[in-house]
């Protein structure tokens, strides 16, 4: 794009010629008649102009900016000089006067010059006008969309402290934030043009203002999650110490209030965790297998008592009555038994009474990808022995893009997902 314009040479020029042009005629030479001078006066005070203009489009191309029109001044500059070097030539100046000499020169350079310079600074502002048509936000019909998730991660981000005081509410959030993240430092490359043209509105201002807190939250969630195995620690040393203190004393009340909180607590910090760092993540499988030894003490304490606990637990709720609720539950069984074969399921609850529905944008390397499904709890009760039942948590998921397809989560037998045990007595279809 940029041509050698000589830009030292002429800036020489040009302010050899202002000095010239700001110099009394003939202080030191031949004088030149009245006529002469008055015509000589006339054309530099026209020439003036032509160098000003030559200025600041030769300065803006040398910086790579266009945004002045070159039209007229550039366009016509070149009509201009050579209007004005007849002019010059017609007055017959005395050839050894140095000043008529030095606009001799200046002519010359500038007609070599200007054409140089009208066609690259030309080039260079059909580009600029290429780009500001091409940072119209007509060109991004994404823009709305984009603004409105910026808004609702701003909502999301602004306060780590009191997102991560809640394990369940944190859930979803700290899911998300990978691919939020990535979304958001993907934005100023893909509205390159519209920030640079000034032209991104409201969207600028949601980058400026999420760039405050998206590093933050980073921040404070890795902290969090390095001392997040001591806070599941806590709660399981919690619950083991009530749970003993409750087999010592005769207390199977303790077993539905404090060691289930803790319990309910040390699971929900232990979810998180699965979710933040991956269900195959070295911390996450060494992390289940102390939440595993941890629940092994209680169950053990839990089970000399377990006549007087076991009593008070009731069936799950069985609230869906959706049209389909027979075909799922038969989904599940015909899961349940091919992924547990010996298992004699008694009965299967669907505790809610409608779909929970998620709707997200995900990024992988092929790009943005929205996911939306549906999520249906359920209960499946199996037979344990001749006189306790367990009760283990299954799901339904429906993808919504998929024409609503259906499949089970049943792959529930592991550290993570709660169980609960009740008397077969008390089981109910």
């Amino acid at each position: 794009m940029k041509k050698d314009l000589k830009h030292l040479t002429m800036t020489i020029l040009i302010l050899s010629a202002l000095a010239l042009l700001t110099t009394t005629p003939g202080l030191a030479e031949q004088r030149l008649l009245y006529p002469q001078e008055q015509a000589l006066k006339g054309i530099t005070n026209k020439l003036g102009p032509i160098i000003k203009d030559f200025k600041i489009y030769n300065a803006l191309h040398g910086k790579g900016e266009y945004l002045r029109d070159p039209t007229p001044q550039l366009s016509e500059m070149l009509d201009k000089v050579n209007a004005l070097e007849k002019e010059f030539e017609a007055q017959n100046f005395p050839a050894e006067i140095k000043k008529i000499k030095s606009i001799k020169t200046w002519f010359a350079s500038l007609k070599k010059n200007t054409p140089i310079l009208e066609e690259v600074y030309l080039e260079g502002y059909k580009l600029h006008q290429n780009e500001l048509k091409k940072s119209d936000l007509s060109n991004f019909p994404d823009y709305d969309q984009d603004v409105e998730r910026l808004k609702k991660m701003y909502r999301a981000y602004k306060n780590p402290s009191s997102t991560f005081q809640n394990p369940e509410k944190a859930g979803p959030v700290v899911a998300a934030f990978q691919d939020e993240y990535a979304f958001f430092k993907h934005l100023p490359q893909k509205y390159e043009l519209p920030l640079k043209a000034k032209k991104a509105r409201s969207l600028e201002t949601m980058l400026d203002t999420n760039a405050k807190y998206m590093d933050k939250f980073k921040a404070y969630q890795d902290e969090y999650l390095k001392q997040l195995p001591d806070k599941i620690r806590g709660e399981l040393g919690q619950a083991t110490s009530m749970a003993a203190k409750a087999e010592a004393e005769k207390k199977p009340l303790f077993f539905k209030g404090g060691v289930a909180q803790h319990l309910e607590k040390a699971n929900a910090l232990l979810a998180l965790f699965t979710t933040a760092m991956g269900e195959d993540a070295p911390e996450v499988t060494s992390m289940n297998v102390e939440y595993a030894a941890n629940k092994q003490k209680i169950d053990a304490a839990e089970k000399t008592m377990a006549a007087e606990l076991l009593a008070g637990i009731e069936m799950p709720a069985d609230n869906y009555n959706g049209g389909n609720r027979d075909e799922l539950k038969n989904m599940i069984k015909k899961e349940w038994q091919n992924l547990y074969p010996t298992d004699e399921i008694i009965a299967i609850h669907l505790p809610k009474a409608d779909w929970s529905r998620s709707v997200n944008w995900k990024w992988n390397n092929s790009g943005w990808y929205k996911v939306d499904t549906s999520v249906l709890p359920a209960r499946v009760v199996v037979k344990t022995d001749d006189q306790i039942a367990t009760i283990f948590c299954a799901f339904i998921n429906k993808d919504h893009l998929e024409n609503d397809s259906l499949n089970v989560g049943a792959h529930t037998k592991k550290a993570g997902y709660v169980t609960q045990n009740m008397l077969l007595k008390n089981v109910t279809r």
